[in-house]
């Protein structure tokens, strides 16, 4: 019965800490799915991305600032020019 118990609790534990465990039980951010999409496929860490996101509109994609910048990481139009990005809301 022991033994059952601490394989059950070291399968737990391995579970636990896999990425897809983890993304789907502590990570659940809103726009979970394009963010790890995005990150991977650009190479920016997800948390960063996170943070930034968090920080500058609160997951809001329509937050606009007092200076004019645009979305959920409040990118201002002229750096959307630089990296020719015409619709900055647009979910793909």
């Amino acid at each position: 019965m022991v033994l059952i118990f601490l394989l059950l609790m070291v399968a737990g534990y391995f579970g636990w800490k896999t990425d897809t465990a983890q993304r789907k039980f502590v990570y659940n951010w809103p726009y979970a799915r394009e963010i790890h999409l995005y990150s991977a496929q650009y190479r920016v860490d997800p948390f960063l991305a996170v943070a930034v996101i968090k920080n500058e509109s609160n997951f809001k994609p329509e937050a606009k600032s007092k200076a004019g910048a645009l979305g959920l990481m409040q990118i201002t139009p002229e750096t959307l020019s630089l990296i020719h990005i015409s619709e900055p809301t647009r979910r793909r």
